[in-house]
C-alpha cells in the first residue's frame, strides 16, 4: 500500500543511503535522481497519478501531503 511504501522508504531506504553521505560527497543531481526514483516507487505502490505536484510528496501528512522524506533535504543540500 501507499502508507507501507512511504514507511519503508522513510525508515529503511533513506537512512541506509543517508548514513554514508555523512562522509561521501554526492552531487545534487544524483540526489534528485534518487528522489525521483523513490517518488516513482511510491506512486506505483499507491496508484498516485503522475500529475501530483512534487511538493505534495514531501509535505507532512497533517498538512495534506504524503510525508515522504527527501534525500536532498536529509543530506542538508536544500
Amino acid at each position: 500500500t501507499l502508507e507501507q511504501a512511504i514507511y519503508l522508504i522513510n525508515t529503511v531506504v533513506i537512512p541506509a543511503i543517508a548514513y554514508p553521505l555523512i562522509v561521501a560527497s554526492v552531487c545534487r543531481c544524483k540526489l534528485d535522481a534518487w528522489d525521483t526514483a523513490l517518488r516513482a516507487i511510491v506512486a506505483k505502490a499507491g496508484g498516485v497519478p503522475n500529475t501530483l505536484p512534487i511538493h505534495i510528496y514531501y509535505m507532512p501528512v497533517r498538512e495534506g501531503g504524503l510525508g515522504l522524506r527527501s534525500l536532498a533535504y536529509v543530506n542538508g543540500i536544500m
